[in-house]
């Protein structure tokens, strides 16, 4: 939290959302509180689902950034963090057409001292060297550019989003369906607990619908099992007449 606020909310500004997985330090009083302080709203990732985070995504970039730095050397992964973040942050992205550090600051970030061109003059007597022009026009520019940034985020959405759904038949439950949920159990040798010869699908309920896509569920003793994705259940073949259950059981399974 200290990090947070210290390193992003101080420097560049609030968000209104945070974006978060299920780890027990997130739904902590002292963290909630932290949040409910700045008034930013936590959105929860469903479970066993980091696909809709989008931290993620960029940790594959930053993983694959360092692995290019390190080689054989494992033991020195975080000398070049730094110097990464910069260079993923002044990229230029394929579908915003700029960098990061351009939509946040609204203009270039020198990596070099002659990015600005020759300095004349002496130390006493500076003559500026800052096209403040070209700076400010750069600056009246960012909301067109905001603009189009969100169309070009959006239209990039959708092409994933076509291809990703190519094949795939939409499954919907309702509240009260019994649905079965892909097990994630952990193995224990201690007590003797094996997680390969658990049960891969266990029974629960749907207590909630979230979204199209998201399902709070319950134990068939109505306990709580948190927000699910839809591609870790299938669906009980009860919930449907005899003439559709076969199409519905061979959709979930694809």
């Amino acid at each position: 939290m200290n990090f947070m606020e210290n390193n992003i909310f101080l420097i560049f500004g609030t968000p209104q959302i945070v974006v978060q997985d299920n780890a027990t330090m997130f739904v902590s009083s002292h963290y909630t509180n932290f949040l409910k302080s700045y008034k930013i709203t936590p959105w929860f990732n469903a479970k066993r689902h980091p696909q809709a985070n989008p931290t993620e995504r960029s940790n594959r970039t930053v993983l694959t950034a360092i692995c290019s730095y390190i080689h054989d050397t494992h033991v020195c992964w975080n000398e070049n963090i730094y110097k990464i973040a910069h260079a993923i942050n002044t990229a230029k992205h394929e579908v915003t057409g700029v960098s990061p550090a351009f939509l946040l600051f609204g203009r270039l970030l020198p990596t070099t001292g002659d990015f600005y061109g020759p300095v004349s003059g002496n130390d006493q007597n500076l003559e500026e060297v800052t096209d403040r022009l070209k700076w400010r026009d750069d600056l009246d520019n960012l909301p067109s550019l905001y603009s189009r940034t969100r169309q070009r985020l959006y239209e990039a959405y959708l092409r994933n989003k076509r291809y990703y759904d190519m094949g795939k038949r939409k499954v919907i439950f309702s509240v009260g369906d019994k649905v079965w949920k892909r097990n994630f159990p952990l193995s224990n040798a201690a007590n003797k607990f094996s997680a390969k010869l658990c049960n891969t699908y266990v029974p629960c309920r749907v207590h909630k619908v979230m979204s199209d896509l998201v399902y709070n569920l319950v134990d068939l003793d109505n306990r709580d099992l948190g927000n699910w994705h839809v591609r870790h259940l299938k669906a009980d073949l009860a919930n449907y007449s005899d003439s559709d259950s076969d199409i519905e059981h061979e959709d979930n399974i694809g």
